[in-house]
């Protein structure tokens, strides 16, 4: 794939992903309605990265089944705002991507006038 395909494809992406994001909020009809939500989330892993002197142990997770289920139930209690942190994410690499695709433009067309003028 070359930067114009990379584009199209994270633009496809990120809309998706919006699609997605919006059913948080949204009125529903079926099930006997309601409004969309966070319904799951799964296995949460968080390792933390500390190396207390050379030769000792570099990541660390949490330990304990209670500490795990409680961060499980925060991640799923702030999905929306993790979801809407990772659009913004994804805006960031669709503008980068779409930069890089003007650039690929600009050269394509600039070797055919070359070519052209030739």
């Amino acid at each position: 794939m070359n930067a114009i395909d990379n584009y199209i494809s994270a633009k496809q992406e990120l809309t998706n992903a919006r699609e997605w994001a919006a059913l948080i909020g949204s009125r529903y009809q079926g099930g006997g309605g309601g409004i969309g939500k966070v319904s799951h989330t799964s296995y949460v892993t968080i390792e933390i990265y500390h190396q207390e002197r050379d030769g000792a142990r570099n990541y660390h997770q949490p330990s304990g089944e209670i500490f795990q289920s409680c961060l499980n139930a925060v991640v799923q209690e702030m999905g929306p705002t993790i979801i809407a942190q990772a659009i913004r994410l994804m805006e960031q690499g669709v503008l980068c991507k779409a930069v890089a695709a003007m650039v690929l433009a600009d050269a394509i067309h600039k070797d055919a006038d070359g070519e052209a003028q030739s």
